[in-house]
C-alpha cells in the first residue's frame, strides 16, 4: 500500500468511526420519539413539540457530521487525484507487460488474475494491461469494475455527505448507505482497510446491526 492508499485508508476509518457514533445518536432519536408518543398526558401538539425537539437535535448532529466527513473527504480526494494522475512503469507492470506480449492466450486464469490484481487502485497501469489484454483476446470483464473516473467517485462521496445537512435521515440507511459506498470506493483504490465498516458499527453483519438497533429503539 503506497502513501496515497495510506491517506485514504486514515481518511475512510476515521469517517467510519464517526458514522458508527451517528448511528447511535439515530437510534437514540428513535427510541425517544417512541418514548415521547407514549406520554398519557400530552396533546398531539405537545407530542409534535417535543419530537421535533428531538429531531432538531439530529439535525445538528448530522450538519455536524457532514461537516467533518467533507473535511476527510477533502483529503481522500487530493490522496486519490495524486493516484489517478501519476503513470510509472514500474518493474512489476514491465515485467506484467512483457509476460502478457509474450504469453497471450496461454496464461492461465490464476496466473491472468495474480498479475492484474496487483494493480488494482493504479488506474493507469490497469488501463494499459486491459488494452494489452483486449488486444491479445483475453477475458477483462472483472478488471473492469476496477477502472474508473476517479474525479466522478470523488463528487459521489462528497454529494452524499452533503445530503446528511441538506437531507438528513431519521433512520439508518443514510448512515449504512455511506459508510458502504465509501468502503466500495477503498476496495476499488486497492486500498487495505483494518476492518470492515460493519465491525465499526460492532456488528457482524448487516442484519444483525438492523436487529440490535431496533430491540435498543424500541426498548427490547
Amino acid at each position: 500500500m503506497n502513501s496515497n492508499q495510506k491517506t485514504i485508508k486514515d481518511g475512510a476509518q476515521s469517517i467510519f468511526s464517526e458514522l458508527a457514533l451517528f448511528s447511535n445518536a439515530v437510534t437514540d432519536f428513535q427510541k425517544k420519539a417512541r418514548e415521547i408518543a407514549k406520554e398519557e398526558y400530552l396533546t398531539e401538539e405537545g407530542i409534535a413539540a417535543k419530537t421535533n425537539e428531538a429531531k432538531a437535535y439530529l439535525v445538528k448532529r448530522a450538519g455536524e457530521l457532514s461537516t467533518s466527513i467533507s473535511l476527510s473527504l477533502a483529503t481522500i480526494r487530493k490522496a486519490t487525484m495524486a493516484m489517478e494522475e501519476s503513470f510509472v512503469i514500474s518493474p512489476e507492470l514491465q515485467a506484467a507487460i512483457t509476460l502478457t506480449s509474450a504469453a497471450g492466450e496461454k496464461l492461465d486464469t490464476s496466473a491472468r488474475d495474480r498479475m492484474w490484481k496487483q494493480f488494482i487502485g493504479d488506474n493507469n497501469a490497469l488501463r494499459s494491461l486491459k488494452a494489452l489484454f483486449d488486444s491479445k483476446g483475453m477475458y477483462t470483464k472483472e478488471m473492469e469494475k476496477y477502472i474508473f473516473n476517479a474525479e466522478d467517485q470523488c463528487n459521489d462521496l462528497e454529494s452524499s455527505a452533503l445530503d446528511f445537512k441538506i437531507q438528513p435521515g431519521t433512520n439508518l440507511n443514510q448512515t449504512v448507505a455511506f459508510g458502504q459506498k465509501l468502503e466500495k470506493f477503498c476496495e476499488l483504490e486497492g486500498v487495505e482497510l483494518d476492518k470492515p465498516f460493519i465491525q465499526y458499527l460492532n456488528a457482524e453483519d448487516y442484519s444483525q446491526f438492523y436487529t440490535e438497533q431496533l430491540r435498543t429503539a424500541f426498548g427490547i
